[in-house]
């Protein structure tokens, strides 16, 4: 499960990346539209998620970290950690 949460946030910064770096460099034609599309769609599924989850994270330590990483990775930031002795 650590594998799978690590990778998915590189993944998704990555993704960022991407998406902000459309804004600076032209690229062809339909990329940075359907780019930016899909980084909207993106960015209000993790806002749903955030509002979804405000109470949970009232309760953290740093609620304000916590709701940055919400926002840039999504549920792979509140994967928890793997048991020991969990397949």
């Amino acid at each position: 499960m650590k594998t799978l949460s690590l990778t998915g946030k590189v993944l998704l910064l990555l993704f960022w990346l991407a998406a902000a770096a459309t804004l600076a460099l032209p690229l062809a034609r339909p990329f940075p539209e359907l780019l930016a599309l899909v980084a909207l769609a993106l960015l209000l599924l993790h806002l749903g998620e955030l509002f979804a989850s405000r109470r949970a994270l009232r309760l953290r330590r740093h609620p304000w970290l916590d709701r940055l990483a919400l926002l840039i990775f999504g549920a792979f930031h509140r994967l928890p950690p793997q048991l020991p002795g969990a397949l």
